[in-house]
């Protein structure tokens, strides 16, 4: 993994890993290491995750599906900015609501560093 590309929410230095064939690229991801953003292309199929939100699309989409696409990734990207601006970052979130216990916990949000 090489370092580059900026995170679009935070502007950290992402981990970015790219796997080539010879017809082009079939594998590649861009991690930030502030677990905010992350992208993965896999042989057509796309993924990406903003904050708790996880987006997927493949490359068999219309014009139309992919203006949708865009306009949610967007929209995803300008909330989790302000509400990191507002809150901060997740491991300074509670966990918790107040007044639950044990298995009512909330889960929290996280973004693997993925299979590379």
């Amino acid at each position: 993994m090489n370092d580059g590309h900026p995170c679009p929410i935070c502007g950290a230095d992402m981990k970015v890993s790219v796997y080539t064939e010879n017809f082009g690229v079939c594998e590649e991801q861009q991690v930030c290491p502030n677990n905010c953003y992350s992208y993965e292309f896999l042989y057509g199929d796309t993924q990406i995750a903003i904050g708790g939100c996880i987006i997927g699309y493949s490359y068999r989409y219309s014009d139309a599906a992919r203006k949708h696409i865009d306009a949610q990734i967007k929209t995803l990207i300008e909330f989790e900015k302000k509400y990191r601006e507002e809150v901060g970052n997740y491991e300074e979130i509670p966990t918790q609501a107040p007044g639950q216990t044990g298995s009512d916990q909330f889960p929290k949000p996280r973004i693997d560093d993925g299979p590379f």
